[in-house]
Formats: C-alpha cells, sequence, structure tokens
C-alpha cells in the first residue's frame, strides 16, 4: 500500500489538515508514516496546516503559502 511513495524519488510535499477528522489516528500519525515510507525520496516536507479539515475550508490561505514557500525553496535554490 506505501509501495508507490517508497519508490518516488522527487522531492515531496505533503499537507495535512491539523482537524481533519477523516485520517485515523492522527494527523500526526500520517505525517509521521509519509516521512518513513517515503524514504527514496530527494526531500520530504510535510506541513500540518493547525485548525485546517479534509478541506482547508478557511485555511486557504496557509495552504496556498505553505505550497508557495514549498516550490520556492525546493526549486529556487
Amino acid at each position: 500500500k506505501w509501495q508507490m511513495l517508497r519508490e518516488a524519488t522527487d522531492p515531496l510535499l505533503a499537507v495535512f489538515g491539523g482537524a481533519d477528522g477523516f485520517i485515523k489516528p492522527s494527523v500526526e500519525d500520517a505525517a509521521r508514516l509519509f516521512e518513513k515510507n517515503a524514504s527514496s525520496a530527494k526531500s520530504i516536507t510535510v506541513k500540518i496546516i493547525n485548525g485546517a479539515s479534509h478541506s482547508y475550508a478557511g485555511h486557504e490561505t496557509a495552504l496556498i503559502e505553505a505550497i508557495d514557500e514549498w516550490i520556492t525553496t525546493t526549486y529556487n535554490t
């Protein structure tokens, strides 16, 4: 179930909503699993947007900023 992630070699970004009720048992556990299983990636960045639900409603600006920061940091070096 993690095979594609384990084979990824490009830089990866995972963004989670800190209040995402669909992720079980917790967002923190999902973030750890992502980092553990993306072991072949050139770089791994995990962002948790505090207070954001699964849809990021009301937190769109924070989501855009997280993605923009990652792109700038990862590809404009």
